[in-house]
């Protein structure tokens, strides 16, 4: 989906799944070492600005310019910094390689043909030992 479907989406008032992050996701990096984290397609930034709450040196990334400032919004509000990108998972994500300890992907909406690709993409974007 274009980042035209998801501005329009994320342009209704507040957040499209909530200010607070992804239960699943928290749970599995509560206890591990903060380190760096990378977010494709992370929307309006509820799991980003968590992250960096908890320690982590977040990149995220998204194709809506609107998530983005929501994101960069309320990363502003709880006092946290991360790093977000304009990019798609369809997009060359060679420049990520072996560059973050853990990677999260949080409600991915990808057609059939994009998947496979786009998630071993993003898997190469892991470092040694990284989850």
């Amino acid at each position: 989906m274009t980042g035209t479907f998801w501005d329009q989406r994320f342009a209704e008032r507040g957040f499209a799944y909530g200010e607070e992050p992804n239960v699943f996701l928290s749970n599995q990096l509560n206890g591990l070492e903060p380190g760096s984290l990378l977010l494709p397609a992370e929307g309006e930034g509820r799991n980003a600005v968590w992250a960096a709450a908890a320690g982590w040196r977040v990149l995220a990334f998204d194709t809506s310019t609107v998530g983005r400032d929501k994101a960069l919004d309320l990363a502003n509000r709880r006092s946290v910094s991360i790093t977000y990108e304009l990019r798609s998972v369809a997009d060359d994500l060679s420049d990520l390689e072996g560059r973050f300890d853990a990677v999260g992907l949080v409600y991915l909406h990808l057609p059939p043909e994009l998947r496979t690709r786009a998630h071993r993409a993003v898997a190469r974007a892991l470092a040694p030992g990284g989850i």
